[in-house]
């Protein structure tokens, strides 16, 4: 895992004024605030990174400090007391006739002077702050663009982070106190690929905009989600370059970084969603989050990349596997049930008929021939059911069946050609009862005939609690209407 530390330091801002006793003072033409900036002694150890766009924290000394505010830039010297505290001696702001107006402090950098004879040209940026907007702002808990109401004689304490990164600019400061905030930036490099058995769904689509176009097994388009104790800080995707160029996942890794506060113990999540079909469109699907503390990230393995793959395309050395996307209604759909069954009309255990959904997933509206998946649980004919699809090849903890289960009825629909030989999967004509017997035997245990092609198939299906569905196999979709209801399922390629 590739890492950039960069180390923030915040510094104290102080109203300084003093007064005699009993002795009338003359009254000032002007309305004027001494500031002076306290740093706290910290460490700046050296960024070391093999990428050229991140220069090393310098440690040569502090000699200056240049800031604007209100619009006007200011110069102080940098020095340090007799029990070590590092000052910057005190300059004057002229608040003009109206010393409660609001200003900005526009910026805030701290200099090496190459010449000892003042700030010049040839002299080199040692800290400075992002400017608004700029890339690693947002990271900021304190960020600039805020603005202060200046009141003469008042002291105020606000936290602002200053970072150690050269080309970065602090715009917008106003603060009176700065304390020590020491952040570092993490970062992580993904990829994925996206593997599917039905090509034709991703013709068309960004996939297909390429340098290879849409493949059996082509790179992901993802993004990623950064919370940071519980609240989204940055989107990352790899849609786009920076500049606007087409990426689409291709040729590079896509980079997610997080600003973590190394004096905090903070929780951060990733959300990772891929572009996939959702129905007649693409959209971002969740895929899975990932909750860990600090800078104790997932895991990239000895190759420093997290990658992952959607989809079995034989890849067993990513670090991360996922299931095959199948493209199911997001939402309950309409079930009819017939009125005859073992067999129903369509040569399968029974008949239904499912409404409510357009024509584009990877099953169909219209009459359907389904199994029976639990044998313990009822179901009533000539009833219309209000249910939900669910994916053989993600099962969630409060479906009547488990995953280990679909894994088996998955492996026994791929493979029942080795028991039956030429087996019509629409149309399986006497073969549909052996099936269904094989069924609620892996479900609910049900006794079989010894030696009959049930109990063959159970045999054939019995060591594969997790089986992998590959592009171009059969894999189970469950209709669910609740705990009591008899979920039902058809079978398709996903």
């Amino acid at each position: 895992m590739k890492k950039i530390t960069l180390f923030f330091v915040a510094f104290a801002l102080l109203t300084m004024y003093s007064c005699k006793k009993d002795v009338p003072q003359p009254q000032p033409t002007t309305n004027t605030m001494e500031l002076s900036f306290q740093v706290d002694e910290t460490d700046f150890p050296g960024l070391k990174n093999s990428d050229e766009d991140v220069p090393e924290c310098s440690p040569l000394t502090m000699h200056y400090a240049q800031f604007e505010f209100g619009g006007v830039t200011y110069y102080s010297d940098i020095y340090v007391t007799m029990d070590g505290k590092i000052l910057t001696k005190a300059v004057k702001i002229d608040l003009g006739q109206n010393p409660d107006e609001t200003l900005l402090l526009e910026n805030f950098l701290i200099y090496n002077d190459v010449i000892p004879d003042g700030h010049g040209p040839e002299d080199i940026l040692l800290r400075a702050a992002p400017a608004y907007q700029s890339t690693y702002w947002d990271l900021m808990e304190n960020q600039l663009n805020i603005e202060v109401k200046v009141e003469a004689f008042v002291k105020k304490e606000v936290i602002v982070d200053v970072l150690c990164f050269e080309e970065l600019y602090y715009d917008n400061f106003g603060f009176t106190w700065f304390e020590m905030n020491k952040v570092k930036i993490e970062r992580q490099c993904w990829f994925g690929d996206v593997c599917t058995g039905k090509l034709a769904d991703y013709i068309g689509s960004e996939y297909d905009l390429t340098v290879q176009g849409a493949q059996m097994d082509m790179p992901a388009i993802m993004k990623m989600e950064v919370f940071k104790n519980g609240v989204l800080v940055r989107t990352f995707d790899n849609k786009l370059h920076v500049d606007g160029t087409a990426w689409y996942g291709e040729g590079a890794c896509m980079e997610v970084y997080w600003a973590n506060d190394e004096d905090l113990q903070e929780t951060f999540r990733f959300d990772l969603y891929v572009w996939l079909p959702v129905g007649p469109i693409f959209d971002w699907v969740w895929i899975d989050s990932f909750e860990f503390l600090d800078e104790n990230c997932p895991d990239p393995g000895p190759d420093g990349v997290n990658d992952f793959v959607l989809g079995n395309c034989q890849m067993p050395d990513a670090d991360l596997i996922y299931p095959a996307w199948m493209n199911l209604p997001p939402g309950p759909i309409t079930m009819a049930v017939g009125g005859v069954y073992g067999p129903g009309t369509q040569g399968l255990y029974l008949d239904v008929t499912l409404s409510g959904f357009a024509d584009d997933y990877d099953f169909h509206p219209g009459l359907q021939g389904v199994f029976c998946g639990n044998e313990l649980t009822h179901i009533s004919l000539n009833h219309t059911y209000t249910v939900t699809p669910i994916s053989s090849l993600r099962v969630p903890g409060s479906f009547q069946l488990d995953q280990v289960t679909a894994h088996k009825l998955n492996y026994m629909f791929n493979h029942i050609p080795e028991i039956i030989g030429a087996y019509d999967y629409d149309t399986p004509g006497t073969n549909w009862a052996a099936v269904q017997d094989a069924i609620w035997n892996i479900v609910n245990g049900k006794t079989l005939p010894a030696g009959g092609t049930a109990e063959a198939l159970v045999d054939n299906a019995s060591g594969h609690a997790a089986w992998d569905v590959y592009p171009g196999d059969w894999a189970a979709i469950f209709f669910d209407a609740g705990t009591t209801i008899q979920p039902l399922f058809i079978v398709v390629d996903p």
